[in-house]
């Protein structure tokens, strides 16, 4: 498979399989970029991947907390064998890469289309954090046996900066990780663990 060049002003409503996109193939290489975070160093753009992520963020501006809510994903292939995914979200408040900064959505079984609808919380967050922190949301196929590892199915990353914080829904297209980021973080483990979520869909303000 080629992968596909970004095209910011029309996310992708098709898979790469479709009959439009053979007429795109170009014997060319892939587009490069000037990473920001390696001055002079180029790095492979993220490509885009079938799939779209909804996401409805929300800044607390008297508490300082910023709650994210996971909401559903649509558009994700079917696994090589024609098995319907079973798709969990991993989410961390980048730079930080520990487990403080980790939530992690429950695993919907079965589905290409899942459903999350959980809402996280991230606490002692300033607006002055906002320029040098970023939200990154990972979509991962947990596998039917617990020897192997998580699929990886795409990411998306917010910028806090510019993010729209106005406690809509935001539809965001999946892509590779980008490689100019820190590196990507290890599939969760077979079993499903504890994570914090805030009961309900309303929050009292």
């Amino acid at each position: 498979d080629i992968p596909r060049i970004p095209d910011t002003s029309h996310p992708p409503l098709e898979s790469t399989g479709s009959s439009s996109f053979e007429s795109q193939k170009m014997e060319r290489p892939s587009l490069n970029v000037l990473s920001p975070s390696s001055p002079g160093m180029l790095q492979d753009a993220p490509q885009l991947m079938p799939g779209q992520l909804s996401v409805k963020l929300w800044y607390d501006k008297v508490g300082h907390q910023l709650i994210v809510n996971v909401l559903q994903a649509v558009e994700l292939p079917l696994r090589t064998d024609g098995r319907p995914r079973s798709p969990y979200v991993k989410m961390y408040f980048l730079p930080d890469r520990s487990d403080k900064s980790k939530r992690r959505t429950k695993t919907v079984k079965k589905t290409c289309e899942p459903k999350w609808n959980q809402t996280f919380v991230y606490t002692h967050v300033h607006r002055r954090d906002f320029r040098n922190h970023m939200l990154e949301l990972t979509i991962w196929d947990q596998p039917r046996s617990p020897e192997e590892d998580s699929n990886f199915m795409g990411e998306i990353l917010i910028e806090l900066e510019t993010a729209l914080l106005d406690d809509k829904p935001h539809w965001y297209p999946l892509q590779t990780h980008d490689v100019s980021s820190i590196p990507l973080p290890r599939p969760s483990p077979y079993l499903p663990r504890r994570h914090t979520d805030i009961p309900g869909n309303k929050l009292q303000r």
